[in-house]
């Protein structure tokens, strides 16, 4: 999902402000070529 975003071009400020989460976290995870271990589980699908 962080990445859907990141690809829409939403800064990663405002992905981090909707999600609430950390601005590092969501550039780890936009900048990021792999798929995160947690996204697996589904825990970062889940969040809107």
């Amino acid at each position: 999902m962080i990445r859907e975003l990141y690809d829409q071009e939403m800064s990663i400020y405002e992905i981090s402000r909707r999600l609430h989460i950390n601005r590092k976290t969501a550039r780890k995870y936009a900048k990021s070529k792999e798929i995160p271990r947690c996204h697996e589980k589904g825990i970062l699908t889940t969040i809107t």
